[in-house]
Parts: C-alpha cells; sequence; structure tokens
C-alpha cells in the first residue's frame, strides 16, 4: 500500500515539475512581452501626435503591435487555464490519498469500498498478438482518473515459458506451410479430376436425357434440350424435327 500511495504522489509531482513548470515560464514570458507592446504602443502613439512619425508608418507598427497583443492574451488565458487545472488535479490527487489512508487496513473488498476507489472499468475486445489472446484493461480510479498499471516483472522460469511457446508456434507454422507446399500439387490434381469426372457425369445424363426426350414423341416435332436439371426450350415458333436436334447437337 506505501508503494502505491508513493508512486501516486511521485507521478503527481513529476507532473507539475515538468508541464506546470514549462507553462509558468511560457506564462512569464508572454506576461513581460504583452507589457512591452502597452509601452511600445504609446510610444508610437506618441511619436506619431507629435509630428516624429509619419501617419502610414504609425499605423502599420501599431496593427501589428495589437495583432500580437491580441494572439499573446489568447495564449496567456490558455497557460492560466491549464496552470489552474494541474492545481486541481493535484487537490484531487491529495483526496485520493486520503481516501487510500482510510482503508490501510482492508481485509474484504467490498461493492462500498470498489464504489469509492474505482471511477469505471473499460474492458476491450479481445485481440490475437503472437499467438496469445490479449485483453486490455483500462481503470479509472475516482480523483486522479485512468491508473497505468506497471509492468510486471517475469521470472527467468516465466521468460523461458514465453520462449518456448513462441518457438513451437513458429516451428508448427514453418511445418503447415511446408504441409501445404507439399501435398498443394496432388490436392489440385485430385480437385481437377473429380471436376473432370463431374463434367463428364454431368453431360452424359444430359445426353441420356435428352436422347429420351427426343425419342418420346416425334410426331409434335417439339425438342427439348436437357442440361443438368434444367430444359432448355426452343420456343422460335418454328420446331425442329428430331434429326435436326440430333444433328444440331451430336447427339
Amino acid at each position: 500500500m506505501r508503494a502505491f500511495v508513493e508512486s501516486i504522489r511521485s507521478a503527481s509531482e513529476i507532473r507539475e515539475q515538468s508541464e506546470a513548470k514549462k507553462l509558468k515560464a511560457a506564462l512569464k514570458h508572454q506576461e513581460k512581452r504583452y507589457a512591452e507592446l502597452d509601452i511600445l504602443l504609446k510610444k508610437v502613439y506618441e511619436d506619431n501626435a507629435l509630428g516624429r512619425l509619419p501617419d502610414k508608418r504609425y499605423e502599420m507598427l501599431s496593427a501589428g503591435y495589437e495583432k500580437e497583443q491580441a494572439e499573446l492574451e489568447q495564449s496567456i488565458k490558455t497557460c492560466r487555464e491549464q496552470l489552474t487545472q494541474y492545481d486541481e488535479d493535484t487537490d484531487r490527487t491529495e483526496e485520493f490519498l486520503a481516501l487510500v489512508h482510510k482503508y490501510t487496513d482492508i481485509t474484504e473488498l467490498t461493492p462500498v469500498i470498489i464504489n469509492e476507489f474505482v471511477d469505471k472499468i473499460l474492458v476491450h475486445k479481445a485481440e490475437k498478438i503472437d499467438g496469445e489472446r490479449v485483453m486490455e484493461i483500462e481503470i479509472y480510479l475516482n480523483f486522479i482518473g485512468k491508473v497505468e498499471l506497471p509492468a510486471q516483472e517475469l521470472t527467468e522460469e516465466e521468460l523461458a515459458e514465453i520462449k518456448e511457446k513462441q518457438r513451437l508456434r513458429e516451428r508448427n507454422a514453418m511445418y503447415q506451410r511446408r504441409r501445404r507446399a507439399k501435398f498443394m500439387p496432388k490436392t489440385k490434381a485430385i480437385r481437377a479430376k473429380v471436376q473432370e469426372a463431374e463434367i463428364k457425369e454431368a453431360l452424359e445424363n444430359a445426353s441420356a436425357k435428352a436422347e429420351k426426350l427426343l425419342m418420346a414423341d416425334n410426331d409434335t416435332h417439339i425438342a427439348e434440350v436437357v442440361a443438368g436439371e434444367n430444359k432448355v426450350y426452343v420456343d422460335t415458333g418454328i420446331f425442329p424435327t428430331a434429326e435436326e436436334v440430333k444433328e444440331k447437337y451430336a447427339i
């Protein structure tokens, strides 16, 4: 528990010392420049009023100074808002640490305790990475937001086990590639023969059905040619004879 408290406090202090420090320095520089521009604007105004600065030159300089001041004003506002946010974050961190001290002797994790500590938990969709099922879980605590859990230090045995699993996965993948390369030509040849036999059988069946239909009634002069399970009807209005159909379709 003590290590956890120190890690939270340390993270807060590091943020204050780095980001907040930079913001404070930038804010100080911008405020100084803003004050300098005020002086410059007054000076060019006086010079113009006393005739030492032409109107055209005055308008150009004053417009440039005023534009820079407007940009600085917005930047100063943003810096102050961010610094205020950092101060609020620091206060929230202290509130969280006070909550931690409140439960230093937890013997049972109750719903009340969980609700006091945890704001929300986001469970992402599982993914497969390097053959392993990986699921990202984000934990947001009250007062301090998302918690970045430290990476788990693995023992030599665990590292060796992970390495062995990786080796086995790679070996299995290589075996599958070689097996596919070895049997693929045979598989293709078998499939080709099966397709050829199926086509031949279908043609023979179609020929037999067509022959049967043609021999059924020669007087009607209606030719029906069967391909597979479908019938092709010749409906041109001029029906060929059985002999013409046989000759045309080589039956």
